[in-house]
């Protein structure tokens, strides 16, 4: 497989393949079928030279940008993907895909407009003779609703059949909801058993159904809680602007993280979201100036504790135990050389919540007045930082535990201690999120059972 992230790519069409893409008056995106000459060409992808696939890598580069171009900017309609080339079963798959993902702003009547977008290639390997693809997406938009910069970024995976008249017959994002859900946890479509053609049609034709159903209900339950909070009869599970009250058995009065911090962990977050080699949180010591590694499956909880020493807070201890928080400088990821809590979403909540820690350790704290665990409820007070969400799925994917850290960057007010909350993350620099609405991107289960479908939250707010 190879690595051809470079976003000059496009620019390298072979004389063999001709795309050409166009944006009609309606903002809805054509493609053209690539055209071919009366020259020689290889009818097989094992036999093309690099050159010669360069013009198919362009081509995936153009599919991909359809996609996105007829969720952010045409009408949202399904009628737009006609000029994808794909097969017909894919076309249906991606048909309820765009309805999934477009249904939040249509349901709560806001817009997201496009500012722009990169689609470039990242990988490839042919098998058999199928082309396999990874194309990198970052879409940058700005909701209706704020004035604020949002965006995210994904790998789109892509088979491509057919070299004389290429079809797309497999379609695959990382990181969706939809995907995952309907499809399977981290598909890997370079593994020939996760293609669409070799997964069973009736089990993924009643998780599509079965899918776009709980968005309904999950929409209708959100609806509900939005009304709630606007009449100020909705419960979030913790106080609300409530002076802190020592209990006779505490040893410390919890205080309220400074604005100053939080503004710094925000910065951080949206300065560092998708860098390839993202700075250090800390500013300075040996327990806070910690090297990115981003070599952790969990990427999204190394993320979020960078982004709590560009709070101030400080590395906790140096063994693995529930009372340390930290990774060692200059130390590459190995056995001893950070805590389980540095990058598990799970042992970072264990620590953040552990009463048996000294009250001075200077590393970040749970603020429990303020915090509530397996809320379905996905609004905040404006006191909350960070969320951590449990996949409740009933389809494809179902992982009993949280698996999850996100920062909270930015907020919609929805009465005056109810808050929309937006959320920024990363796990690699092509798989992030920023500035994101927490509902749209993972909508709530419409109870807190196990399996009910969508997510669960964890509304952490530190001291």
């Amino acid at each position: 497989m190879k690595n051809l992230r470079k976003s000059s790519l496009t620019l390298l069409i072979a004389l063999t393949l001709i795309v050409s893409i166009f944006v009609t008056s309606n903002g809805v995106v054509a493609m053209s079928l690539p055209l071919y000459g009366k020259h020689e060409s290889p009818n097989t992808f094992s036999k093309m030279t690099d050159e010669q696939l360069d013009g198919y890598f362009s081509f995936a580069e153009k599919a991909v940008e359809t996609y996105y171009l007829t969720r952010m900017v045409s009408k949202k309609t399904t009628q737009a993907l006609d000029t994808l080339p794909t097969t017909s079963v894919v076309k249906k798959y991606l048909e309820s895909k765009l309805v999934f993902e477009t249904s939040h702003a249509r349901e709560f009547e806001y817009t997201e407009n496009y500012i722009s977008g990169e689609y470039s290639m990242l990988d490839w390997k042919i098998i058999d003779d199928s082309l396999y693809l990874k194309v990198f997406v970052m879409v940058a938009f700005k909701y209706s609703t704020s004035d604020e910069f949002s965006g995210f970024g994904r790998v789109v995976q892509i088979i491509i059949e057919n070299p004389n008249d290429p079809i797309i017959t497999d379609w695959y994002v990382d990181e969706s909801y939809f995907d995952m859900n309907v499809r399977g946890y981290d598909l890997d479509l370079s593994k020939q058993e996760n293609w669409l053609s070799n997964q069973a049609v009736s089990k993924i034709e009643t998780r599509k159904v079965a899918c776009l159903n709980f968005l309904d209900e999950s929409i209708a339950f959100t609806k509900q809680q939005e009304e709630k909070a606007k009449r100020g009869e909705l419960d979030l599970g913790f106080e609300i602007e409530q002076p802190y009250k020592q209990a006779p058995n505490e040893e410390y009065i919890p205080t309220r993280l400074s604005s100053t911090a939080r503004n710094n962990m925000r910065t951080y977050a949206k300065t560092n979201y998708n860098k390839a080699k993202p700075a250090s949180g800390g500013k300075g010591g040996n327990s806070s100036n910690v090297k990115y590694y981003d070599t952790y499956v969990n990427g999204c909880t190394e993320f979020i504790s960078h982004c709590f020493l560009a709070g101030g807070f400080k590395t906790v201890g140096n063994n693995d135990t529930a009372l340390c928080w930290f990774q060692k400088n200059n130390s590459p990821p190995g056995n001893g050389t950070r805590s389980s809590s540095w990058a598990g979403v799970e042992a970072l909540y264990q620590f953040l919540k552990n009463k048996n820690r000294g009250s001075n350790d200077g590393g970040p704290r749970l603020n429990s007045n303020y915090s509530s665990n397996n809320t379905n409820v996905p609004y905040t007070s404006g006191d909350q930082d960070i969320i951590q969400i449990k996949y409740n799925f009933t389809g494809g994917y179902n992982y009993p535990n949280y698996g999850h850290s996100v920062i909270i960057t930015g907020e919609q007010s929805l009465q005056t201690f109810v808050k929309r909350p937006k959320i920024t993350w990363r796990t690699t620099s092509t798989k992030f999120d920023i500035n994101i609405y927490l509902d749209s991107r993972y909508p709530p289960a419409k109870n807190t059972t196990s399996g009910s479908g969508g997510h669960l939250y964890r509304m952490i707010a530190l001291q």
